[in-house]
């Protein structure tokens, strides 16, 4: 009996108040997404949604950490929750909350480990103190090589940033960025990144 493959994916999205159509996208669309992941093998996921603003409007990044599940109805209630409001004008705390996404999450360790952003805005140059002080982070290439430490694989959609293009030097991160994806992705056919994305991971190694 062939072992089934476990995939362990979190969801990361930006919660400001530009994002609300993004994440109604999210809720809708989150079917398709294990519809299409499971097409070719069986696989046993699990996933969790973290929301996030901007440190310096909001006093802190992460404002929703939700625990794994393995139901698809209580993974939409996770997107249901989040709050879209906040964040002040660009930029917002995009790097603070891949570091948290990526590092303090308690991955299986014989799962693919996933992390898959959606962000309409720029990114903080710098990390948030407390960032720091967690994951002694100062440089982008820090995260960068914990990332692929910890045998992450980062999705990211949002619009063209140099820090953006800069991550994507990465073998683990696949940035998309997007010309003019208006605010919350509003241009953007989130089902079909949805889509796209399962059928990249299931191509995983």
């Amino acid at each position: 009996m062939k072992k089934k493959q476990r995939i362990n994916i979190v969801f990361c999205v930006d919660i400001t108040s530009s994002m609300d159509n993004c994440i109604t996208q999210l809720e809708k669309g989150i079917s398709l997404f294990f519809e299409t992941m499971q097409t070719s093998e069986e696989v046993e996921w699990k996933a969790r949604v973290i929301g996030y603003r901007d440190f310096f409007q909001d006093k802190e990044y992460l404002l929703n950490d939700f625990p794994f599940t393995a139901s698809e109805d209580e993974l939409r209630q996770q997107f249901m929750s989040l709050e879209s409001r906040g964040g002040g004008d660009e930029p917002e705390s995009t790097l603070d909350a891949l570091a948290f996404s990526s590092l303090k999450t308690n991955w299986d360790p014989d799962s693919k480990k996933i992390v898959i952003l959606f962000t309409d805005a720029s990114p903080l140059p710098n990390f948030a103190y407390s960032t720091t002080k967690e994951f002694g982070l100062q440089k982008l290439e820090e995260l960068v090589e914990n990332i692929e430490k910890k045998s992450v694989y980062l999705y990211m959609f949002s619009p063209h940033h140099t820090i953006y293009d800069k991550l994507g030097e990465s073998g683990n991160i696949f940035p998309t960025q997007i010309y003019n994806p208006g605010p919350g992705l509003k241009n953007v056919d989130v089902n079909k990144l949805l889509k796209n994305t399962a059928a990249a991971i299931e191509k995983l190694s």
